[in-house]
C-alpha cells in the first residue's frame, strides 16, 4: 500500500469498526478524520479489542498508529513489549545489555511480565473471591450440621415409631428411605425458595461480578449440585443409624 503524505494509516479495533462503520462494510481502506487535526486517517487493519487497565471495563474505542507517524514527544516509545521464551528475568538481562548497547544513558525504569501485571489488576478480585470462598464453604459447613442435628433428633425422637416398623416387618431400606426421604423434601423446599432469591440478590451483586452473568447456569448448577451432596449426606448418616436400631430397644425406648 501506498502510504501518501496525505493520509496516516491507523489500525482500528473491533469497537471502533463496529461503532463507526455498518455491520459487514469493509472497514479496511476507509478513511475518517479528526476535528482536532488536519488530514485523514486510512484503516490498513483490523485488531481485536482489549482491555489495558480494569479488567471489569468495557473494551473502548481505540486507533493504533505507527510510531513513525508521531510527532514531538510522541515519538519516543515510552513502553517496550517483548514476547519471550523461556525465564523473562534471564531475557531482561540480554535487553539491558542491547538497550546500553544503544545509548548507556537510556533508564529502564520498571520490568514487569505480562502474568504479573494481569495479577496486579485482579490482585482485589482475588482477595474478594477467596473470602467469598471462604465464608462460602463456612456457611456450607453450618448448614451441613445444623441440618445433620435435625435430622438426628427427628431419629431419635421417631426411635418408637422406628422399632415398631422394624417389628412388624419393615425392611431397612424402606426405614432407610423413610429418614431420608425428609432429607431430600427439605432439600427440595430450599432450592424452590432459594433460586429466586438468589436471582434477585445477584442484580445487587452484579458489579462484583467479574466474568459471570446475572444468571450463570454453571455457577448455580456448581452450588445446587454442592448442597445436594451435602444434604444427602448430612440425612444419610442418621438414616444409616436408624436402620440398626434393635426394635426390642426401640420399642423400650423413652
Amino acid at each position: 500500500m501506498n502510504l501518501g503524505e496525505q493520509f496516516s494509516c491507523w489500525w482500528a479495533n473491533q469497537a471502533f469498526a463496529e461503532r463507526f462503520f455498518s455491520h459487514g462494510d469493509p472497514v479496511v481502506g476507509r478513511s475518517f478524520g479528526v476535528p482536532s487535526e488536519k488530514g485523514e486517517r486510512q484503516i490498513v487493519g483490523v485488531v481485536r479489542d482489549s482491555k489495558y487497565h480494569d479488567p471489569r471495563a468495557t473494551p473502548g474505542r481505540l486507533m493504533y498508529l505507527p510510531i513513525s507517524q508521531l510527532s514531538g514527544e510522541d515519538r519516543y516509545a515510552r513502553c517496550l513489549q517483548l514476547r519471550t521464551t523461556g525465564d523473562p528475568a534471564q531475557v531482561m538481562e540480554e535487553v539491558r545489555r542491547a538497550m546500553a548497547g544503544i545509548d548507556s544513558n537510556l533508564p529502564i525504569l520498571r520490568v514487569i511480565t505480562l502474568s504479573e501485571q494481569v495479577n496486579h489488576y485482579l490482585a482485589h478480585e482475588e482477595l474478594i473471591s477467596q473470602l467469598s470462598s471462604f465464608f462460602a464453604l463456612l456457611a456450607l459447613l453450618l448448614a451441613c450440621v445444623g441440618l445433620y442435628g435435625v435430622m438426628n433428633y427427628n431419629v431419635v425422637r421417631r426411635t418408637n415409631e422406628i422399632g415398631i416398623r422394624m417389628a412388624l416387618g419393615a425392611q431397612r431400606g424402606g426405614v432407610l428411605w423413610l429418614v431420608l426421604k425428609e432429607s431430600v423434601t427439605l432439600l427440595g423446599i430450599g432450592i424452590a425458595a432459594g433460586v429466586p432469591v438468589t436471582l434477585a440478590a445477584t442484580r445487587l451483586i452484579r458489579t462484583q461480578l467479574f466474568g459471570l452473568g446475572q444468571a450463570d447456569p454453571l455457577s448455580f448448577a456448581a452450588a445446587i449440585l454442592c448442597l445436594t451432596l451435602a444434604s444427602v449426606v448430612a440425612g444419610y448418616l442418621p438414616a444409616r443409624r436408624a436402620t440398626k436400631v434393635d426394635p426390642m430397644v426401640a420399642l423400650r425406648y423413652e
